[in-house]
């Protein structure tokens, strides 16, 4: 019906919304059959009562006219999920803005978790753009790349990027290795407890001024700070670039990027 009206260019009939089945499953129809095609489908697009009555609300009963969807849609997201679960001192900015679709999409995907684009879901894994294109959506990808910076990232020791350093390795971690992607109780969405194999180790993360103290079960507790490179005396591979000169140092930590 869609189709034929859409071909006609009936606009009127589609404003004024046509006749659905109560209860169908959109998906199931071949107005939007292309959905269900996809690797992952969300179960709330599979039921057509989910549909209806959580998400997509007839305006008028039995019509294909809607009420607007609410402007912080994690509102219909809780509807299903337990809002408890995302509660954290520290959240990430999508979750505190309510935008669940930023990196999820509600209707279906290709990618696991429903996620939008590529993410790296193990605990090793070798840097790529592609891997990790959920995140450059909203981070830098020099935060990744460059193995020397004073800008791109606050995770440095000097100029040497711990970033690219954890990640540009035969057996990288990935994000989700350190970071949880909700919320966390510490800074930086820094979890306190990473899973490996059937093992949880503890993380823990002490911010400082210009950097900060990690402690993990993967190596002795590690101190960086931006303006007054430590040495911590662990060289796990060849360190590429050249250290910033003092100089260098000092300008950058005018500038702002030393102390958040």
């Amino acid at each position: 019906m869609l189709l034929s009206l859409l071909a006609a260019g009936n606009l009127s009939a589609l404003e004024k919304g046509f006749r659905i089945e109560p209860g169908a499953s959109c998906i199931t129809a071949s107005c939007h059959a292309a959905v269900a095609k996809r690797s992952v489908v969300h179960p709330a697009a599979k039921d057509g009562a989910s549909c209806a009555e959580v998400c997509h609300v007839p305006a008028k009963a039995e019509t294909h006219a809607f009420a607007p969807i609410p402007s912080d849609r994690s509102v219909l997201c809780f509807e299903c999920h337990d809002k408890e679960k995302f509660k954290a001192p520290v959240a990430h900015p999508p979750v505190a803005e309510g935008e669940c679709t930023a990196c999820h999409d509600p209707h279906a995907s290709d990618a696991p978790k429903l996620l939008l684009r590529g993410y790296p879901r193990g605990f090793y894994e070798t840097y790529a753009g592609t891997g990790y294109a959920l995140c450059l959506e909203c981070h830098s990808a020099e935060t990744f790349e460059a193995p020397r910076t004073l800008s791109a990232t606050n995770f440095r020791n000097g100029n040497l990027n711990l970033h690219f350093r954890h990640v540009n390795r035969r057996k990288g971690r990935t994000c989700t290795a350190c970071h949880l992607p909700h919320g966390s109780r510490q800074e930086h969405l820094v979890r306190e407890a990473f899973p490996f194999g059937k093992t949880g180790l503890p993380l823990k993360y002490d911010r400082a001024e210009s950097g900060g103290t990690c402690a993990t079960a993967c190596h002795a507790p590690v101190r960086y700070d931006r303006c007054d490179p430590v040495e911590n005396g662990m060289r796990t591979s060849p360190r590429e670039g050249k250290d910033a000169s003092p100089g260098d140092l000092a300008k950058s930590c005018e500038k702002g990027n030393g102390g958040k």
